[in-house]
């Protein structure tokens, strides 16, 4: 069955690709819990499963049945789960030996030596095109990314190559072997109970079966389908009224983002158009290329390298080998490939546009053997059809080709590589506030805030948040979605579900809570905590906010806006009025809050300092107010004691919890500067504290984006106190790192 081709056998090409596969893709592992995408929301299901619950969404209250998401996945990754309740690299594990499933299924199906659609003697295509088209799917790095992601795609992909596969080995080869038609069609199902969009291929099969006039297979296939699903189908329309949210969103889509259905297909047409691009010439590289040679790029700019002219050109191009690659494919043989790749396009057509807005890349992943296929095929047919060029020049000009399609690929998994190997090194003897701010500044606000709720908030309080399955992962506290486009929703629901939190963390979302304390009369909204990371100075990059929700009195919220009406316009006699006359009607952390800050602002601080002890008598978690209160009382402090040592220690602290960085390197600097005049290195205890002055202020200019000052005041820690050695190390890595 395997032919030699250059020495090398199928079988071993196959091993070959499987190695480089199995070592690409080991160098990816880690134990990390989920962070981003569903992967939180698919461990959440399990773990519910596992506990007996059912299949529910046990990050909501009341924990209401999923009719979302299939349960196929789930239920893999449950049992082991069952074994070990945080065997996170165990499901990442799984996750490889699908992509690895998948690669061989593909290879089989590349490769067979049927004479129909699924082989390749049907093919206008040499072996060794499809021998690069092989490799260049295992190096691909949104192929091998998905490799260890607890995600179903991966599971998807394995079982709907297998559905391909055998059917239309069933069709072509032999109608008799009922053993690849009851194949097909067990995965066919499994295909559906692992993605939504498996109703694409059930389409799909229903077409090819029809047009091959196979009328009792299509009745078999369809009964044993049907009755595989129905209870599926039946418990989703009695829980929720429609068959599957996904078919439903599908549905309603266009309905909810105001558009018609015209409009909801160019929009898909022109983004997945535009993600071609990183399928094939990974994004990764593209900016890599443009740091590294903005030369050669001059003619745009370089900050927005993703839009037009290259970029969007680049997908054209792309898009038309593409298409040409479908169309030389089927225009003489309709296949069940065709039939899926027109199905499934059309279903990604008739998404929602945040379908699309969540990850779109991750859609094209579910096809992306067959789309590798037909881009090899247009690419080597267009190349048929230059009749001008020497044989030499053509094998020339597809070596290049074959370089500019592996060596971008190559270069991304080295980043993604070696990305995954420095964060397991670095992060191996680092507390628990340092690992935090090994990550992203975004993620890092995102995990000091879920942290902070689980810590601080009662695990009966329920928050509002725009990903709200995998806030629950890392807060522990139910969690309700916070919707961007309706505001009357998120009312809503902050009475039906009782909430009493919101997190926000982007600008977009923190004006969106502006908004709701503006139209509604019953409730105030008021921020608790606020965490901030910068990259670079005065460049916001993480931002995070909790927000309290009050239900207060009409009355109360009338005057709570007229006095902060006076307070904009600086009336702060006014102001102060009506903050009080709200308080007599209900004494309130609102009304004692609003007037420590007036009265703050006004420099009277004995008042503003009562007012914030009032403030937190009624709320203890208001860290906000907390920290104001203590650099006021340490400002004080001071006051009495000027040269105090210890003094502006506390105050730098004070400052630097509530990002204050220039005066947190004021106080920083004091307290250096009395160090020196006093001469305090006496003992080792002081030698210890020093060393932390030193390590603070080092922190307080990193975050503050002045790297340079940073990494003197690091060092100069590290020379008073080899004990913060790996503290340091890792600080000084993220700055080569930022600044580089």
């Amino acid at each position: 069955m395997f032919n030699s081709i250059k020495g090398i056998s199928n079988k071993k090409y196959l091993l070959l690709i499987l190695m480089i596969y199995t070592i690409l893709s080991g160098l990816l592992l880690n134990t990390d819990l989920p962070i981003v995408d569903e992967e939180p929301y698919y461990f959440l299901l399990s773990q519910s499963i596992i506990s007996g619950e059912g299949y529910r969404n046990v990050f909501y209250p009341d924990n209401p049945v999923n009719v979302e998401y299939p349960p196929l996945y789930p239920l893999f990754i449950s049992l082991i789960l069952f074994v070990s309740p945080y065997a996170i690299l165990g499901l990442r594990i799984l996750s490889f030996f699908f992509g690895a499933g998948s690669l061989i299924v593909f290879y089989f199906f590349v490769f067979s030596e049927l004479p129909g659609p699924g082989g390749i003697k049907n093919r206008k295509l040499t072996r060794n095109c499809f021998l690069v088209m092989l490799l260049f799917i295992t190096i691909n790095p949104l192929f091998l990314s998905y490799s260890v992601r607890i995600l179903a795609e991966k599971c998807y992909l394995f079982f709907s190559l297998i559905t391909v596969f055998m059917l239309e080995k069933y069709i072509t080869r032999d109608n008799s072997n009922k053993l690849y038609l009851g194949i097909g069609t067990i995965s066919l199902i499994f295909a559906f109970y692992t993605k939504t969009l498996g109703l694409s291929l059930v389409l799909a099969v229903g077409l090819y079966f029809f047009i091959k006039r196979k009328y009792r297979d299509i009745l078999l296939i369809g009964s044993v389908f049907g009755l595989s699903v129905l209870p599926w189908i039946v418990r989703n329309i009695l829980v929720s009224g429609v068959p599957s949210e996904y078919v439903g969103s599908i549905i309603s889509g266009h309905k909810v983002y105001s558009v018609n259905i015209f409009q909801l297909i160019l929009f898909n047409i022109i983004h997945y158009g535009q993600s071609i691009k990183y399928v094939f010439f990974p994004g990764c590289f593209l900016s890599k290329l443009i740091w590294y040679f903005p030369s050669l790029f001059s003619l745009m700019n370089i900050e927005d390298y993703f839009n037009f002219p290259f970029p969007g050109m680049c997908s054209v191009f792309m898009g038309g080998i593409l298409v040409f690659g479908f169309y030389l494919d089927t225009r003489n043989k309709f296949s069940l490939m065709t039939a899926y790749t027109l199905f499934f396009f059309s279903m990604l057509l008739l998404c929602p546009p945040d379908f699309f807005l969540r990850d779109g890349n991750k859609y094209l992943y579910q096809i992306l053997p067959f789309l590798s296929y037909y881009f090899i095929s247009g690419f080597f047919g267009i190349g048929r059809k230059i009749n001008f060029l020497h044989f030499i020049a053509k094998k020339i000009i597809v070596g290049i080709f074959i370089l500019i399609l592996i060596i971008p690929n190559l270069i991304c998994d080295f980043y993604l590589i070696r990305g995954n190997i420095n964060c397991l090194a670095n992060t191996k003897k680092l507390s628990k506030e340092e690992k935090i701010d090994y990550y992203a500044p975004w993620f890092n606000v995102y995990f000091m805030t879920a942290s902070w709720v689980k810590e601080k908030l009662p695990l009966d309080a329920c928050i509002m948040h725009n990903v709200p399955y995998t806030f629950y992962l890392y807060s522990k506290h139910k969690t309700i979605s916070l919707y961007l486009d309706r505001k009357e929703k998120n009312l809503e629901a902050i009475i039906e579900e009782n909430a009493g939190y919101i997190a926000v963390g982007t600008q977009e979302e923190e004006k969106l809570v502006e908004e709701l304390n503006k139209i509604t009369d019953e409730y105030v909204f008021i921020p608790l905590v606020l965490f901030i990371r910068r990259v670079g100075k005065n460049k916001l990059s993480g931002f995070s906010k909790v927000y309290k929700i009050i239900k207060v009195d009409s009355r109360v919220k009338q005057l709570y806006q007229e006095g902060s009406y006076f307070y904009n316009r600086e009336d702060y006699k006014q102001a102060i009025l009506k903050f009080k006359r709200a308080l007599q009607i209900s004494p309130d952390l609102i009304g004692y809050y609003n007037l420590g800050i007036i009265y703050e602002k006004r420099g009277m601080v004995k008042e503003a300092i009562q007012m914030y002890r009032e403030t937190l008598k009624i709320e203890p978690n208001f860290q906000i107010v907390e920290n104001r209160l203590n650099v006021l009382c340490q400002r004080e402090f001071i006051k009495q004691n000027t040269r105090d040592f210890e003094g502006y220690k506390k105050l730098g602290e004070y400052y630097f919890k509530n990002y204050d960085y220039p005066e947190a390197i004021g106080a920083y600097t004091e307290c250096l500067e009395i160090n020196d005049k006093l001469k305090l290195r006496d003992n080792d205890r002081k030698i210890v504290d020093i060393s932390s002055v030193y390590y603070n202020l080092g922190k307080a200019y990193f975050s503050q984006g002045d790297y340079d000052k940073a990494a003197g005041e690091f060092r100069k820690a590290l020379k008073m106190n080899p004990q913060v050695k790996y503290r340091v190390k890792h600080y000084m890595k993220l700055i080569d790192r930022l600044k580089n």
